[in-house]
């Protein structure tokens, strides 16, 4: 029980984009209650925190823009984007989602007005605990 840290590999594929692959490993503090990891994305700026419980996952970045989202695991959800611009709001739509021991991956896209601002397979793989 507790915290402890761990090495995460960490990609990113983006189902819109042309070069569409980003991926990187970094530290990240793994929780047990509640199931989270907290970490510093490549940039050693912006700060991650996801929360995974049974019905849905959380993810909060927090940079010069912060963006919260709110992954239902029954196909739905919400996201929040604040900025010195303003707040941006709007759908979730989760295509699939995968949790094991080792690896958690989700399918998503962002829909604001109708549109699809941003389509993304998120995957974590545990490489094990920090050295």
């Amino acid at each position: 029980m507790g915290s402890h840290s761990i090495v995460v590999h960490i990609q990113i594929i983006d189902h819109l984009d042309r070069e569409p692959t980003q991926s990187y490993e970094c530290s990240a503090l793994y929780h047990d209650q509640p199931l989270s990891l907290s970490y510093l994305e490549k940039d050693q700026t912006t700060k991650v925190n996801l929360i995974l419980n049974e019905t849905e996952w959380i993810l909060h970045r927090d940079a010069q823009w912060q963006t919260h989202i709110i992954f239902q695991l029954n196909g739905s959800g919400t996201f929040r984007v604040i900025s010195d611009q303003g707040e941006m709001r709007g759908q979730v739509k989760i295509l699939k989602h995968h949790i094991d021991a080792h690896q958690l991956s989700i399918t998503y896209k962002l829909i604001m007005e109708d549109s699809v601002i941003t389509y993304q397979t998120l995957t974590y793989t545990m490489k094990g605990a920090q050295a």
